[in-house]
């Protein structure tokens, strides 16, 4: 592979982790109105946890063993995850 090919590679992945994150983020928010429905909490460390410790499971299963990196994008999602609840919570 060349150069250039790589790098258009890496952009098609790039646009697809975008996609995810786009469609991820919406779902939260339907979860932010299905919590409301049921009167749950917005946070959930227990699930958290587990939903971390899976991904970190998952990227190793797929030969990939830097933990803090997975820790670190988790946060990131979760972080905007939970923005995104507490807007739609507070906006309802």
């Amino acid at each position: 592979m060349e150069l250039k090919q790589a790098r258009e590679e890496i952009d098609k992945i790039d646009n697809e982790i975008l996609q995810l994150a786009a469609k991820r983020l919406g779902i939260a928010k339907e979860i932010a109105e299905i919590k409301q429905k049921l009167n749950l909490p917005l946070g959930d460390r227990e699930r958290e946890s587990e939903l971390l410790q899976a991904r970190i499971e998952k990227m190793q299963e797929l030969g990939f063993e830097d933990k803090e990196f997975v820790r670190q994008l988790f946060a990131i999602l979760m972080k905007k995850s939970k923005e995104i609840q507490t807007e739609t919570m507070e906006n309802k």
